[in-house]
């Protein structure tokens, strides 16, 4: 029987990517924003270039929120903590 070959894993479509830069000797990771620019980040090791992207994705989809309710003229939603919408307050 043939043995298998695994292929690697793919990073999914907007997650940006991961690799080693060899000329800073350090992790390196990169993310397209909004607006077609590409925004990097650097860390020691790749788990922590993987939360760095993390983040990264959460202030560029924040951002892409306010635009698209900008654009649609909607007021964006208010969340209130600790208290119930119905209350009127």
């Amino acid at each position: 029987m043939a043995s298998k070959t695994t292929k690697a894993n793919r990073r999914a479509y907007g997650e940006g990517t991961i690799y080693f830069h060899t000329a800073h000797n350090q992790w390196s990771g990169q993310i397209t924003l909004g607006d077609g620019k590409r925004k990097t980040c650097y860390g020691k090791t790749q788990a922590e270039v993987a939360a760095k992207l993390t983040v990264l994705r959460a202030e560029r989809d924040a951002l892409m929120a306010v635009a698209v309710c900008q654009l649609c003229g909607q007021p964006l939603p208010r969340i209130r903590r600790g208290r119930s919408s119905d209350t009127g307050r």
